[in-house]
């Protein structure tokens, strides 16, 4: 255990087989089978009987049962409105006024944080507010209309909440510099430790070193020494109190005398019990093989000033670590709220005087918003109410507030400390995927500037935790480098799910459709130049985009000779060859085949695939590099009859373009994948498909591009091109180039760059979805696709499954990205699971949202006619075809023969496709009865 609160992930256990859960927040039942759970878990096992549906309409949800979201829903029942509170503790009272279980109320004796908690919960319990305990919120969604909708899941019912309004009150958690040693068990956090002691009477050891940042170190020190544990020491990072904080002290003595007289309790219980209390250090290094046997402390000040305490530091089998706290405000970043920036590594939610974000309808407060502790969250609770009920706040609690604010302001200039250095290149950052700092270090180094690409490159916060314990090491170590503005490293949103979900929990069929639905992105013209634009020169390509295609195409025409500049509106691979699950298709997608309209588009690419993955594995032996590229083979499964007399026309076409693949029964399709749901029919099986890391290989190809001498520009958008027939001005946001050729591989955008130079591109963009399982043991040796159904399932190379498919995702304008949608996140899991029923145990870890492609199944080659020197490729399947696309144009404009013919790819005559009409011509009557 680290976080004792649900936060870390690292508790997780099976229970009765089951998926994963926390044992933290899971309480104990006669009966219970409990086993801990490695890297790659176990499938559980799926019930038989799916949990209860529920969708719930309310005028408020709350999201968080502590002191804030108990004080906010409290004052709006009363009131009279439709409130839903959820948490997913099994009682209200957060983590400040969590009460002991049960079994041991009358253990010990009452202080008054107990019985404060008390009322408090039994006021809000006799409310009229709806609470719905022990229920996780596991993603945040807007919809079109921009209506909230939140997806939840309790231990026996899966929730969708559809409230007017939201208040987030999701309270905060602790922040752990990540040190030698922190990985071992027997370290947790200090709220950890207090959770153990004061909701259960049990002790985090028998020899405890309590150390960090700030007030709540002392509390639980003389709490445990109360309850007679050794506190062999407490080291705080601040310096002394005394005498150069003095205007300090006594500001926090004049705006809480209460608050300030306990402080001054515990301190006085250490120094009765003689606990060492070492102002101006913090652990360095915690030692031994198993578990905790001895921990060693470190001047706080990162070598400025503080000597260094004598002796080599303590025996131990247990510390505690309690530094600053991070809100938790995950569901607000992955709505698109915008944030303040801090510093390089910290960011809060901003929010006006009511808690009002800025997602229209959504509130923030308590240390959800801004760390303050709970009479400020209370407050705050009571005011942003007031606020939605349309009333004037409480003058008394605006005067509260406004005393509580100086009082934690005077409180941390007490305790103001130096943010601990950066960790050394040995030390884990990443627990989750150990990853440790000099391999982040090393990614930086070699150009990886942003949180994206380090993340893609390394996994760095890809685990069950999300990121929250090593995203400020990450921030910090790309901020050493990289933000002389002080602001950069910070990542504004967060993906959903916000916590991971088992796939049982999300299944609901939803209707297919035979279209993607196109989304319009903010023109790239209107986005303001910086300052200080630069003449970049003249070369002899411009490349627009730093996808796949246009790495290849930027690597053969530099290796052909020419002088070659790639730019690109974000950072290289960050947009849809970033995004796309990585699947090399060598087979027709089955709704590219429609067998009632004749040959489709897509057929006359089947040889351009074949091609691309043959140079994908060139390239890779080229470079001595590891693409995790496999040609694993692919089965598209059938459920019925009809799918296999469908997918047997569908070999036959394209057995006539080279494509070998033959349909098997479903006795062979089982002995080869024996996962599959028991009635699969059969599966057409194509040898040659298989499957590589986007996240590498792209970065990879415009590695090798530099190298030949192309020169990279990310961030740049082009805005405007003028010239023409050799003579090009390519404007961006940073300067302009000239040039004789450009290469437009903008991807989903390639129609609007081809707008600025008068050049008519039939693509639009069509954000997609893919999501991403906990890794798992159970081995999935193919590309599995569904016949009639949009699916696709493969196994990365640490065992996590990805499953895709082009179900469809939204756009934010407002920030500039694709969103992920509730719809398509659960209709997409419902298809897979019916083909392969074992991931409905696996947890859902991930979902991201990217900007592909909408075109008639066929890629673009061309250079416009109307404008000479100005070339067009662009794709569907791009990625599988990506390096023979780049190859063509690259042939084309160095008088080489090229590759394939592109004659048959021109734009002339050609149209998006995909109305976005969506049908349920294919959904339950297709799969209701293939289930296990």
């Amino acid at each position: 255990m680290l976080c004792g609160m649900g936060t870390c992930f690292e508790c997780r256990v099976s229970v009765n087989g089951g998926a994963a859960e926390r044992a933290c927040l899971t309480p104990v039942r006669d009966g219970m089978r409990i086993a801990t759970l490695d890297y790659r878990e176990p499938p559980a096992t799926v019930p038989e009987v799916p949990k209860v549906r529920q969708v719930l309409r309310c005028d408020v949800l709350v999201v968080g049962a502590g002191p804030a979201g108990a004080s906010a829903a409290l004052t709006l029942a009363k009131a009279g409105l439709e409130v839903i509170v959820a948490d997913e503790r099994q009682t209200a009272g957060g983590q400040f006024f969590k009460q002991r279980i049960p079994a041991l109320s009358a253990v010990g004796g009452d202080d008054p944080q107990y019985r404060a908690g008390r009322e408090l919960i039994r006021q809000l319990e006799s409310s009229g507010a709806r609470m719905l305990t022990g229920t996780t919120i596991w993603g945040a969604f807007r919809d079109a209309a921009g209506n909230l909708e939140l997806g939840a899941f309790a231990s026996d019912k899966h929730y969708t909440l559809l409230p007017t309004r939201m208040i987030a009150a999701t309270g905060a958690y602790e922040s752990v510099p990540p040190v030698p040693g922190w990985t071992l068990p027997g370290v947790m956090t200090t709220g950890a430790a207090q959770t153990l002691l004061r909701a259960y009477r049990v002790a985090p050891g028998k020899r405890v070193l309590i150390a960090g940042n700030g007030p709540l170190n002392f509390q639980l020190a003389a709490e445990l020494l109360h309850a007679g544990v050794n506190v062999v020491a407490v080291a705080e990072a601040a310096p002394a109190p005394l005498p150069g904080r003095i205007a300090a002290g006594i500001g926090v003595l004049w705006n809480g005398p209460s608050l300030a007289r306990d402080g001054l309790r515990y301190l006085a219980a250490l120094k009765r019990a003689r606990v060492p209390l070492h102002y101006g250090h913090r652990v360095g290094c915690v030692n031994g093989e198993s578990a905790v046997s001895a921990v060693e402390l470190v001047p706080a000040d990162n070598g400025k000033a503080a000597k260094r305490i004598g002796g080599a530091g303590y025996e131990v089998d247990a510390v505690c670590l309690g530094y600053r706290q991070r809100p938790s405000s995950e569901i607000l970043r992955s709505l698109g709220a915008a944030m303040d920036v801090r510093s390089p590594i910290f960011g809060t939610i901003r929010r006006d005087g009511a808690g009002q974000t800025s997602v229209p309808g959504v509130y923030c407060i308590g240390d959800g918003a801004a760390l303050g502790g709970a009479q400020i969250a209370m407050a705050e609770g009571r005011i942003t109410a007031a606020a939605l009920l349309e009333r004037a706040a409480n003058w008394a609690d605006g005067r509260a507030l406004r005393r509580q604010r100086r009082f934690q302001r005077n409180l941390w200039s007490l305790f103001e400390a130096d943010e601990p250095g950066p960790p050394d290149d040995r030390v884990i950052v990443c627990r989750c995927e150990s990853v440790t700092a000099g391999s982040v270090r090393a990614l930086i180094r070699d150009g990886n500037t942003d949180a994206g690409s380090v993340k893609r490159r390394c996994r760095i916060g890809m685990g069950p935790c999300q990121g929250r314990y090593c995203g400020d090491s990450l921030r910090q170590l790309l901020a050493e480098s990289t933000t002389p503005d002080g602001t950069r490293a910070v990542s504004h949103y967060d993906r959903n799910p916000v916590k991971p979900v088992a796939v049982y929990d999300l299944l609901a069929e939803k209707p297919d459709w035979t279209g993607y639905r196109a989304a319009v992105p903010p023109k790239l013209h209107e986005r303001p130049a910086s300052r200080g634009r630069t003449q970049f020169g003249d070369v002899d390509i411009v490349v627009i985009g730093a996808g796949i295609i246009g790495a290849a195409t930027a690597l053969y025409l530099a290796r052909g000779g020419l002088s070659v500049a790639i730019v690109d509106r974000g950072m290289p691979n960050g947009e849809a060859s970033g995004g796309n699950a990585g699947s090399l298709h060598l087979q027709l997608l089955s709704f590219d085949y429609r067998p009632d309209l004749g040959e489709p588009p897509a057929a006359a690419a089947l040889p351009l695939q074949q091609s691309g993955i043959e140079l994908w594995r060139q390239l890779e032996a080229e470079l001595n590099d590891d693409f995790d590229l496999v040609i694993c083979g692919g089965l598209m499964l059938a459920v019925n009859e009809a799918d296999l007399e469908f997918l047997a026309g569908k070999a036959a076409l394209e057995a006539r373009y080279g494509i070998d693949s033959r349909i098997l029964s479903s006795s062979e399709t089982h002995r080869r994948l024996p996962a599959a749901a028991p009635k699969i029919a059969g599966a057409a099986y194509c040898a040659g498909e298989g499957k590589i890391n986007p996240l590498v290989a792209t970065d990879r190809l415009i590695r090798a591009a530099q190298n030949a001498g192309a020169r990279l520009h990310p961030g740049n958008a082009v805005t405007a091109i003028a010239g023409g027939r050799g003579e090009f001005r390519v404007e961006c946001e940073q300067g302009w180039f000239t040039c004789g050729r450009i290469v437009n591989a903008a991807g989903g955008r390639a129609a609007e760059v081809a707008a600025l130079a008068r050049v008519h591109v039939p693509v639009q963009t069509a954000p997609q979805q893919m999501l991403v399982t906990q890794p798992s043991a159970e081995s999935l040796p193919y590309l599995v696709s569904l016949a009639g159904r949009h699916l696709t399932l493969k196994q990365a190379v640490n065992g996590n499954l990805i499953i895709g498919g082009g179900w469809p995702a939204g756009y934010e304008t407002a920030g500039e990205r694709p969103v992920t949608r509730l719809a398509s996140i659960e209709g997409n899991l419902w298809v897979a699971q019916r083909v392969l029923p074992y991931i409905g145990g696996l947890q859902i870890i991930r979902s991201w949202a990217a900007t592909g492609v909408m075109i008639d199944g066929a890629p673009i080659i061309d250079e416009a006619p109307e404008c000479p020197g100005f070339h067009t490729v662009v794709g569907a399947n791009g990625y599988t075809m990506g390096p023979a696309l780049g190859r063509i144009v690259a042939d084309q404009i160095l008088g080489k023969t090229p590759l394939h013919d592109p004659a048959p790819f021109r734009a002339a005559g050609r149209k998006a496709t995909g109305n976005g009409e969506e049908s349920a011509s294919r959904t339950n009557s297709q799969l209701q009865d293939r289930s296990p």
